[in-house]
């Protein structure tokens, strides 16, 4: 299983050298911390991250009655996020840090531009619009391109661009890795039922998160996931605390 990705090795392969003109030479991210990255007392990023006693109780979780099976993806998505402590907010700027131009964007509506500062109650989907999506699993969904988030922005009546930059430590997966991970997340789960620690309807429901990438990722202590080659270039991000964000204005 790979090691893990930094989001620098991923998005900006030059930036392990001082490049003149490069807009992340050097890691000017190196000395801001993340409140909200992996506990030191977690397994390493890249090995499955949940407990035993975890597993169990994210058995409970998903035979509980939710409004929807999307609500019931992002309450699960939510309750494991806060189990790694991966639910701290993302860090509000007024301005671009060094100048640079941002990482990525973010189509969404005024609540959910906001709710981005405050720490995780919902990632989004399922008319939970609330910062997230939920497409290829809960997270909250960027682009590369403007032009794609101001298409998102567009399609509401109170649309808004969030501007992004994401820390160049943060720890990224691709999505062929969480491809990858789905395979290994339901083999963890088979295994507990092997255990007798979940029974044969706890593991057919836990089967369904397999098939989510990003909650694969976020399994395995990555913070994000990305695609370079989906809609200009797409990231899926579980630990918002990797995000500096400039807001728009509100009017």
């Amino acid at each position: 299983m790979a090691s893990g990705f930094s989001i620098a090795e991923l998005l900006y392969p030059l930036t392990k050298g001082d490049v003149e003109g490069h807009a992340f030479h050097g890691n000017q991210w190196r000395t801001i911390e993340s409140e909200g990255r992996t506990s030191t007392s977690r397994p390493p990023v890249g090995t499955f991250q949940l407990s035993d006693n975890e597993i169990k109780t994210l058995a409970e979780l998903v035979g509980k009655e939710y409004t929807s099976s999307g609500a019931k993806m992002d309450a699960i998505a939510v309750s494991v996020s806060k189990m790694l402590g991966m639910d701290k907010p993302a860090t509000v700027v007024t301005s671009s840090p060094d100048g640079r131009k941002p990482d990525f964007y973010r189509g969404c509506d005024q609540e959910g531009a906001e709710s981005l500062k405050y720490e995780l109650e919902h990632y989004g989907g399922a008319g939970l619009n609330k910062g997230g999506g939920a497409a290829s699993g809960n997270g909250v969904y960027a682009s590369r391109d403007i032009n794609v988030a101001n298409e998102y922005a567009n399609n509401r009546s109170d649309g808004v661009v969030v501007q992004m930059w994401v820390d160049p430590e943060a720890k990224i997966c691709s999505g062929e890795e969480a491809g990858r991970l789905l395979y290994d997340l339901n083999a963890k789960f088979s295994e507990a039922n092997d255990r007798g620690d979940i029974d044969n309807q706890q593991l057919k429901q836990l089967r369904i998160l397999a098939l989510s990438p990003s909650f694969a990722a976020m399994s395995y202590g990555y913070q994000a996931v990305n695609t370079p080659d989906f809609q200009g270039g797409e990231l899926v991000t579980l630990d918002r605390s990797i995000l500096k964000i400039k807001l728009p204005k509100f009017f």
